[in-house]
């Protein structure tokens, strides 16, 4: 009758635990998906020349470029990147 109880108190908290860690893999995924591309390049709509994106050890982004429009432009691109993630959350 014990060894009955315990084999269902073990398998309950097996299942737990799996629902526990597939919402955990699950949450990680789809809140993964809102973070920003900080490596690589990407294409920006209506840039006339390159602008790099450095970021400092903290994150912080430092924009430079041919033209002060292409700057704006892709700061506001990074900026949008990297408030996604708040607005997701």
């Amino acid at each position: 009758m014990i060894r009955r109880l315990l084999r269902g108190i073990l398998l309950v908290l097996g299942l737990l635990l799996m629902l526990v860690g597939t919402g955990a893999v699950y949450a990680r995924y789809h809140l993964g998906a809102s973070l920003p591309q900080v490596d690589g390049t990407a294409s920006i709509n209506g840039l006339t020349a390159d602008v790099a994106v450095a970021r400092d050890g903290l994150g912080v982004p430092t924009l430079s470029g041919r033209t002060r429009e292409d700057v704006a432009r892709a700061l506001g691109f990074v900026h949008a990147q990297d408030r996604f993630f708040q607005m997701d959350l």
